[in-house]
């Protein structure tokens, strides 16, 4: 039964039937463009003249934006509402990165272009000062650092592995560079792969609490010249999941960690392909958790191949699912919701589509796949987050939501055709208390901030 108030109804195209391998299938095709989820205008219309590099910080988002009337992006706040959202710094140079922490936020501006130095500053969200940061490092390092409570873990080119709080100068922790593409939070403590300063080999298991004793290797995982090259770190339960290389398989493994050298284990042969995307837990309190590995690329080569991988943390319980009839081109894993998995993939027409996927009679029998919404066809998805019930996600310029009582197109209006949204540029959307804030473009009058749920 639809619930006909529910604002992502949309009216049903008849059932399509195929035939395949001598099985008649049956589905139901939702159309487009039958309902729209209109978004709630954070910013005036027109105010921006662009917007980027989305944060939250407790109940706030930070954010980058270039007010229509200046030259120059600077720092923004909102706390969800239109009178809550406002311009904070008036610099007459950029304000380039921020970083987040839980009760700060750190950004800088270029004061000095020639010899690329940026000036930092820490801004406190109670009192609404800024105050400077000793730093003579690069402008950018800072912008690739890691929350660890109020303060920052991030590489220097200079200086290694560092740490502040934005009240005195930074503080070196380990003679280490950062691999700023792999690093998580897990507690008290930042994981991250890391190399040796000035060198571009042998990425391995680091950890740090912020102190310089307690900043080490955890595991070399190819010991010499070579790289484990840890990646995808995740933290799952009360354990954590990572990627790497070893010189017993040669190709990208599944990994476990307690934190310490010993409990950091092998869990099993991935192959020669990468993870795409997160990997996401079944429920809070389920051992399993699901990721797809893909071999080609990106979403839009045809050669691409997908896996949807199922793991509970041992090697056993660690597989590459198979399907009695099996989804093709580029997966990628939705968000959970309800205890279920569903993920993007191509029908057997090759027409893109989510799926929602169940798991066979038995341990190790196949599982079953079925098509619950096509989308566009030849069109990439990306996926976003799942708020509210809904699950958004992206198709080209054009945002959606999906639930269960059907889907809809998130716009103010009918007629705003040009509305846009660039979900591939660097913080263009954040979740923060149960409501998706991002940056979009309507009838090409600038860049705004909006918030749905």
């Amino acid at each position: 039964m639809v619930n006909v108030t529910d604002p992502i109804v949309t009216a049903m195209k008849p059932a399509k039937s195929f035939l395949l391998a001598g099985t008649l299938y049956l589905l139901s095709i939702t159309s487009f463009g039958q309902a729209i989820l209109a978004p709630t205008l954070l910013t005036a219309q027109d105010g921006l003249g662009n917007g980027n590099l989305l944060q939250p910080v407790g109940t706030n988002v930070y954010f980058i934006g270039t007010n229509n009337g200046l030259a120059v992006g600077q720092l923004w706040r909102t706390d969800g509402t239109v009178a809550g959202t406002q311009q904070l710094t008036n610099y007459q140079r950029p304000v380039h990165y921020h970083m987040a922490t839980s009760g700060s936020t750190f950004y800088h501006t270029e004061l000095i272009q020639l010899n690329n130095q940026g000036q930092y500053y820490k801004h406190s969200p109670t009192s609404g000062t800024d105050a400077a940061v000793t730093y003579t490092g690069q402008q950018d390092e800072m912008a690739y650092g890691i929350a660890l409570g109020n303060e920052l873990v991030f590489p220097s080119i200079s200086q290694g592995l560092c740490i502040t709080d934005g009240s005195n100068a930074p503080k070196r922790l380990l003679d280490m560079t950062l691999a700023v593409a792999s690093k998580c939070t897990w507690g008290k403590r930042v994981f991250f792969g890391a190399m040796t300063r000035g060198t571009e080999s042998n990425i391995e298991l680091y950890v740090t609490d912020g102190t310089a004793i307690g900043s080490k290797l955890v595991k070399d995982i190819w010991p010499g010249a070579n790289s484990g090259h840890p990646k995808n770190l995740t933290v799952i339960g009360e354990k954590l999941y990572f990627t790497a290389e070893s010189k017993v398989a040669g190709v990208r493994e599944l990994w476990v960690s307690d934190g310490t050298s010993i409990g950091t284990k092998f869990v099993a042969k991935l192959g020669k392909t990468e993870i795409s995307g997160p990997m996401l837990r079944l429920k809070p309190d389920s051992p399993k958790f699901y990721f797809v590995t893909n071999v080609g690329g990106s979403s839009l080569d045809p050669t691409s191949k997908s896996g949807l991988w199922e793991s509970d943390g041992t090697t056993a319980g660690t597989r590459q699912l198979t399907f009695s009839t099996a989804p093709s081109g580029f997966f990628q894993l939705l968000p959970m919701q309800d205890g279920k998995v569903r993920l993007f993939a191509n029908d057997p027409a090759n027409v893109r589509s989510i799926y929602y996927v169940t798991p066979g009679a038995t341990a190790s029998a196949p599982w079953s796949s079925t098509v619950v919404q096509y989308i566009p066809q030849g069109q990439p998805t990306n996926p976003m987050a799942l708020v509210n019930g809904k699950i958004f996600y992206a198709v080209g310029d054009k945002m959606w939501a999906w639930s269960n009582t059907g889907f809809a197109q998130v716009r103010p209006t009918n007629t705003q055709s040009s509305w846009s949204i660039d979900i591939n540029q660097t913080g263009s959307w954040v979740v923060n208390s149960d409501w998706l804030y991002f940056i979009a473009n309507a009838n090409g009058g600038g860049k705004e901030l909006y918030k749905v749920r």
